[in-house]
């Protein structure tokens, strides 16, 4: 998905540069403001990535009161655009805490490097968030801690169900469906109507089978195969 940004400036030439400047660099603009106070009301509106703020916008409310809106209410990343540079001007925005900030001019590799910088730090910590998902499942043995970064596969035995692990072998009593949606691991794809897998452990897939760390698990085309397949080449 395209990183979104919001551009908070009162030159209507440079909002339409930093725009131009962005779309072609393949971002989405979610959204521009002259002035803080429609830039703030926007904001609580819409999904967006990051922030990029002109220190002088028109209108009572400058950039800075922008920043603490989004820094107390918000919690999204945002980069100033300043032509000050003094000591005391940092001073003060620096305890806002900006993830950034750029001089003006500036030039599109300036602007496109910093926005780059920013938006990929947000994606690499929202899909940490998303594979370290955990779950305690209560096994025959006690609670147990399952996670995306030690579940291999689930295996099916009628009423039982193997949850095989980098720690070992755990069992329980419970139907592969319902403990796949009690689970609600976003890597875990059912291939067939005995075994579900963890994609992050997936070595190899052929035409009729799945290897996941020495173990060949057999497909069904009834299930999410494709689906697998399709999320472990986004994965690479």
């Amino acid at each position: 998905m395209k990183s979104r940004v919001y551009i908070a400036e009162d030159q209507g030439i440079t909002r339409t540069a930093i725009r131009s400047m962005l779309e072609n660099a393949d971002y989405c603009i979610s959204g521009d403001a002259a002035t803080a106070e429609k830039a703030w009301l926007e904001l609580q509106e819409i999904e967006t990535d990051l922030v990029l703020i002109d220190f002088n916008l028109k209108g009572a409310k400058n950039g800075l009161w922008l920043a603490e809106k989004i820094n107390t209410f918000l919690k999204i990343p945002f980069i100033y655009l300043t032509a000050y540079g003094s000591d005391e001007f940092l001073e003060r925005i620096m305890k806002t805490k900006p993830a950034g900030y750029i001089m003006k001019p500036f030039n599109k590799p300036t602007l496109i490097s910093n926005v780059q910088i920013i938006t990929d730090k947000k994606l690499k910590n929202s899909l940490s968030k998303k594979i370290n998902q955990v779950e305690f499942i209560k096994t025959r043995t006690g609670l147990v801690k399952i996670s995306t970064q030690n579940l291999h596969y689930l295996q099916s035995n009628k009423n039982y169900i193997v949850l095989h692990t980098t720690e070992g072998k755990y069992e329980i009593r419970e139907k592969l469906e319902n403990l796949l949606e009690q689970l609600q691991f976003n890597c875990l794809y059912r291939v067939h109507r005995r075994f579900a897998v963890n994609k992050y452990f997936v070595i190899k897939i052929v035409q009729d089978e799945i290897a996941v760390n020495g173990m060949k698990i057999p497909v069904s085309k009834s299930y999410q195969t494709a689906s697998l397949i399709k999320s472990c080449l986004k994965k690479k």
